[in-house]
Formats: C-alpha cells, sequence, structure tokens
C-alpha cells in the first residue's frame, strides 16, 4: 500500500484542494484564463483521487486522477508559485528533486496496482504543448504523446435554434445507448457520464434522428486575450456592443458538446446543430474538443462556416499524454472518446 511523508491521498476534495485549483490560471502565451465552476466540476467528477501537499491550512499541490477502471484520467495538475519553481526545467535543486521522487514513485505505485488495489493500464491527461509547466510532466515520467486533440470555434452572433432540434433528458435510455454504440469503440471509452448532461437531438421530417450531441456549458474569467496588450484588450472587449456578445471577459459563457455523431458526416447538419446548441443557452459560441482523427471533423472541418471567432481565436492543439504499463504508450489507432468535463 502506498505512503508518503510529503503527499496525502483523499477521494474527496478539502476546502484547501479547491482554493488552489479555483486560483489556478491557465494558457501561457496566448489567452490566459481561470474556470469559473471549478467548485463545482470537482465534487463532480467520476472517482476521484487527490494527490496532494498541504504545509498546515494550505494545499500547496496536487495532482487529481479520475479513475475509469483501468484508465485513470489525469484532471488537475496544479502548485502554487512556490513550488513551480521545482518544476522548472532549468532548476535542478533538493526541492525538485524529491517532488519527482514522490511523483514518480506514486505513478509506477498506481501502475504496479499498489495504490487502491485496482489493476491500472493507462495514465493519461491533456497538456498545452506550448506549456513548460505542462510538458513538464511529460518528459520526467514517461508520458508519450499518443493523439492531438483540436479546439474547435464556433460562433454566431444572433443564432437560432432549429425547429428540428429538440433537447432530451439525461435519463434517457435510448439515447444513451446510441452513444454507446456510435462510441464504444474509441479509445477510452466509459460511460460515467451519460446520464449527467441533456442531449440535443436533430429529427428529419420522418422523426429519425439525424444528429445529436450531449450539452455542458462553461464559464471562464479571461485575463488577458494575449500578446502585447492582452489584459487591456480583455477589458475593453467587454465594453465594445455585439462583439461583447461572443466574449464576455468576465465571466465569458460558452458551449461544449461531446459525443457529437451526425448522420453522413453532413457539414449543413452539423451547423444546425451547432448553432441551435448556442442558441438554446444563448451563449452565442461553443468549443468542441475533438480528436483530429475523428472521421467526422476530417470531413467537416473546411465544409463549416465556423463564425467570427475561428480567425481570430484559431484551432488550439492540445496533446493527449499516455504512460502505459507495457512501458512504452503507443499512438492511439482509434479516435479519443472525449467528455466536456473533462476539458472544462
Amino acid at each position: 500500500m502506498w505512503s508518503s511523508k510529503l503527499f496525502k491521498l483523499s477521494e474527496k476534495p478539502n476546502p484547501e484542494i479547491v482554493d488552489l485549483l479555483t486560483e489556478v490560471t491557465l494558457g501561457t502565451t496566448g489567452v490566459r484564463y481561470k474556470h469559473l465552476d471549478t467548485a463545482k466540476r470537482v465534487t463532480q467528477i467520476d472517482h476521484p483521487l487527490f494527490f496532494y501537499i498541504q504545509r498546515q491550512q494550505k494545499v500547496l499541490g496536487n495532482i487529481t486522477f479520475c479513475r475509469r477502471n483501468q484508465d485513470w484520467y489525469i484532471r488537475y495538475f496544479a502548485f502554487r508559485t512556490s513550488l513551480q519553481r521545482s518544476t522548472d526545467t532549468k532548476t535542478e535543486d533538493k526541492s525538485n528533486s524529491l517532488l519527482k521522487t514522490e511523483i514518480e514513485r506514486f505513478f509506477q505505485s498506481a501502475i504496479n496496482s499498489d495504490v487502491d488495489g485496482n489493476e491500472v493500464t493507462h495514465l493519461y491527461a491533456y497538456i498545452d504543448p506550448k506549456n513548460d509547466r505542462s510538458k513538464w510532466m511529460s518528459r520526467n515520467f514517461n508520458f508519450q504523446t499518443v493523439a492531438q486533440l483540436s479546439t474547435q470555434t464556433f460562433s454566431r452572433f444572433f443564432a437560432r435554434k432549429s425547429s428540428r432540434c429538440k433537447i432530451i433528458d439525461a435519463t434517457d435510455n435510448e439515447m444513451q445507448q446510441r452513444i454507446r454504440q456510435v462510441f464504444q469503440h474509441h479509445a477510452f471509452f466509459f460511460e460515467h457520464y451519460l446520464d449527467k448532461d441533456p442531449f440535443a437531438v436533430i429529427e428529419n421530417e420522418q422523426g429519425e434522428i439525424v444528429a445529436f450531441s450531449r450539452i455542458s456549458t462553461a464559464h471562464w474569467h479571461i485575463e488577458s486575450l494575449g500578446g502585447k496588450w492582452g489584459e487591456q484588450k480583455a477589458k475593453l472587449v467587454s465594453k465594445i456592443p455585439v462583439l461583447n456578445r461572443l466574449v464576455n471577459p468576465e465571466k465569458h459563457t460558452f458551449v461544449v458538446p461531446d459525443s457529437v455523431w451526425i448522420k453522413d458526416n453532413d457539414p449543413t447538419v452539423l451547423t444546425e446543430l451547432f448553432e441551435s446548441l448556442i442558441a438554446h443557452t444563448q451563449a452565442n459560441m461553443l468549443i468542441w474538443w475533438v480528436d483530429n482523427k475523428e472521421l467526422l471533423y476530417q470531413e467537416t472541418k473546411y465544409r463549416v462556416k465556423w463564425g467570427p471567432l475561428h480567425p481570430i481565436l484559431g484551432i488550439s492543439q492540445v496533446d493527449v499524454v499516455c504512460r502505459s504499463k507495457t512501458g512504452k504508450a503507443q499512438e492511439l489507432t482509434n479516435p479519443l472518446y472525449v467528455v466536456a468535463i473533462d476539458a472544462i
């Protein structure tokens, strides 16, 4: 059984862990933002395990795992400034060595089934390839890049909900079964969230479902829009009429779809679905985290008018990194199954 003098383990987040996670600013050279939903999301994640350092009444660092059968997803990897020096690749001191040693020992214990007694085949995470602190984990703990996700925005100034669009409750068994049928062969597929968020569907004139997705919403506080005057630009945007319908830095609201399926990968129907999602939620934009290998994305990405934010924000790439029980993680053959809560 695993034990450490430096780190503690808990299956529930204490208030000090929540404080740390809500204070984290994400992003580096581009947009910098904070998740405003973290205090709620951290209580909703599946089968969590919190691996953290606490000194007196303050948590200095935390790694949160979602235990998904034999695959553990690393949801949060956060350290306060006082410990971030230890994750600087230019710094090699005793604190760096001790921190790395303890984290490595835990990762290896998990792979050896010595943490909670359950077998673990993979540890995996999403990282920003431009973020040095994120890359620190991959470099130091034998994680390999196995896939890449795109963050595709879709926006409209004045979105309209299609008359063919229906919102269905998350507990609908038929919709849950449809997701199983479509996505069961995706890498790291799991079912925990199938009944947690509502579904949006598009039906044709015969009542046949021709598109569906799950719907989540997220809220960010945007501190900087990137570049030399990034902070000033963020403040300015909130005061510009019409544009602030799309971006509100103080509380930026957007939709995050997942489990997206479109019959025949029709870009017109995908547009109809996505516009209906943002009209239904009154968010005016969405961000779709999608594996680059996803056939739907490959066949529609150049055939959809993604909206006014697309040329401004572009598409950011997210690396999916993995540590395998075999010692060498292989590139994923099938697309990754992505759920919204992993990104927001």
